[in-house]
This record gives structure tokens, sequence and C-alpha cells, in this order.
């Protein structure tokens, strides 16, 4: 249980962090903004947790944010 938690993370984390770093910044939010969606979604499924209608306003919220940067992403790109 130890090295699931310490080393995967000690990995995961800087790896993670170092493509945040390559790539430009609207890319790099529309990576790091599934973070809490998928938190929120592992806590149901593996903890039994309810969602409240935060949670669910709030996934529902990046779900949109990330739909959108994607798409301006991707106009820019063809633009180019």
């Amino acid at each position: 249980m130890l090295y699931a938690a310490a080393v995967t993370t000690a990995l995961a984390y800087p790896l993670h962090l170092a493509g945040v770093a390559a790539v430009r910044a609207a890319a790099a939010a529309t990576m790091m903004l599934p973070e809490p969606v998928s938190a929120a979604v592992l806590s149901v499924l593996c903890l039994d947790e309810r969602l409240t209608a935060a949670t669910v306003t709030g996934t529902v919220v990046l779900l949109g944010a990330i739909t959108c940067l994607a798409l301006t992403e991707s106009r820019l790109q063809a633009r180019t």
C-alpha cells in the first residue's frame, strides 16, 4: 500500500507537471481541469460517497469549460 501511495505519486506528479510546462496555457488548463471531476467520480465509485447538487453543478461547469477550451484551441490550431 505504501508503494502504491508513495512511489506512483512520486512518479506521476513530476511527469504530469513536466507535461503541463511543455504545452501552451490553454492546453495545460484543459489537462488540469478534469482532476476534480475524476476525484468526485472515484469517490462515488470507490468510497460510496453521495453526489450533491453542488458537486454535479461543478462537474457540469468544469466539463463545459473543458469543452470550450478544447474547441477554442482546435479552432486556433486550424487557423495556423
